[in-house]
């Protein structure tokens, strides 16, 4: 069987192309992920929804946040698609950073980004990936615990291989394998030459220390940048989980409605320089992974500020110090409390070069999501998957209408 299209992972993005390609019925999709179980959250980083399952999640209506691919259309599109699985409506945060915040960070030398913000609680993020999954298995074919290794285009079809032998057959193929995308597509589209660019990378560590140290602050949906370095959007209340990328481990945050914590964290990343970006994050966060014994190294920020941390003597790491250092000018209280998790890298370092449709320059072939390198948001990734689906929609060669091929 020849499948119209075929999606693989079901992140954000993944199942967003998935929902939007479901309205045609007609098309044949299959949907392809690697984890055995859809509703497996025990991986922070997978299942359905992928690192956003059973957890709060933030979208940010605002264009140009985590992304350049979202619009206002998009993005009410995008809620749509979430509104029919849940009962209500995300909830907007309307509280803001006051004039008097703002200037004292100016001040300081930070820029700041404040986005408009929605909350979606994890009960109603449960509630939407159960119901997706019910809608889409009516829809379309779904496979689960398939691990693609290599993909091919041969005379217009594009050959999905996998690691249980399988091979899958595609008029047009969507890959939406977020943040550890790019690392596998060093080996698994090696023969399909997929143009890219990418001359740096983000590498840093995850913060975290009491959630008192910003209640002062009206608003907490924000971040900042200074020099090489910029922040993620501060998390309240939230637990550090490891996370698994591909063949690596590095942090992230869940944040469990009804679960208290008195944390907070936040990601102090820096911009680095590299002819070869991908392959010098992947070896700097596997020293932290060798030296952590496979798990998070977990340190008090007073041994990267003295030097005397156990990744120290990794010049990389060792710099960070500098943007610690300014940090804490920002949250001086949080100083002398703060807990330092290693590694916190961004993987999507690759920048593929594609259309406005998310096109590759493989015909029929479309990446989205943090994959991609133009998003590293949720409602940025969701939105490249609908501009996909909708491409393929539109151009599709065997799109069928009233029953008859078009």
């Amino acid at each position: 069987m020849v499948y119209d299209v075929v999606v693989v992972g079901a992140g954000a993005a993944g199942l967003l192309a998935a929902m939007e390609l479901s309205k045609k019925t007609r098309l044949s999709i299959l949907l392809i992920e690697q984890v055995k179980r859809l509703h497996d959250s025990r991986n922070v980083s997978n299942g359905w929804f992928g690192g956003s399952a059973k957890s709060d999640v933030r979208i940010f209506d605002d264009v140009g946040f985590g992304g350049q691919i979202q619009t206002a259309k998009l993005f009410r599109s995008f809620v749509s698609h979430l509104k029919a699985h849940m009962t209500g409506s995300p909830r907007q945060v309307k509280h803001r950073l006051g004039k008097r915040d703002l200037k004292a960070m100016s001040d300081l030398g930070f820029q700041v980004f404040e986005p408009n913000t929605y909350i979606i609680s994890s009960d109603k993020m449960i509630q939407i990936e159960s119901s997706v999954q019910k809608q889409l298995q009516t829809k379309i074919d779904i496979k689960s615990n398939c691990r693609v290794e290599k993909i091919d285009k041969v005379r217009g079809e594009f050959h999905l291989y996998t690691a249980d032998n399988n091979v899958f057959l595609a008029k047009k193929c969507i890959l939406a394998l977020g943040r550890g995308g790019a690392s596998w597509t060093s080996s698994a589209l090696q023969s399909l030459k997929i143009d890219c660019n990418s001359d740096s990378y983000e590498l840093g560590i995850r913060l975290e220390f009491p959630e008192k140290v910003v209640a002062p602050l009206t608003s907490s949906n924000f971040r900042v940048s200074f020099g090489d370095y910029r922040t993620s959007v501060i998390t309240r209340r939230g637990t550090v989980e490891m996370e698994n990328v591909d063949e690596v481990k590095t942090s992230n945050i869940r944040v469990v409605s009804g679960k208290l914590t008195h944390s907070a964290s936040v990601c102090l990343l820096k911009k680095f320089k590299s002819k070869d970006p991908l392959k010098e994050v992947l070896r700097l966060v596997k020293i932290a992974n060798v030296l952590a014994d496979e798990q998070l190294l977990r340190e008090p920020v007073s041994k990267w500020i003295s030097g005397t941390s156990i990744l120290s003597p990794v010049p990389e790491y060792a710099s960070l110090k500098d943007g610690l250092e300014k940090f804490f000018t920002l949250f001086p209280a949080a100083k002398k409390r703060t807990m330092v998790y290693a590694p916190e890298a961004r993987l999507n370092t690759v920048k593929f070069k594609l259309s406005k449709d998310m096109e590759s320059n493989i015909g029929g072939l479309y990446i989205v999501g943090d994959m991609s390198g133009h998003t590293s948001s949720f409602a940025q990734a969701g939105c490249s998957g609908i501009v996909a689906a909708r491409h393929v929609m539109k151009n599709i060669s065997r799109i069928k209408t009233n029953g008859r091929r078009k």
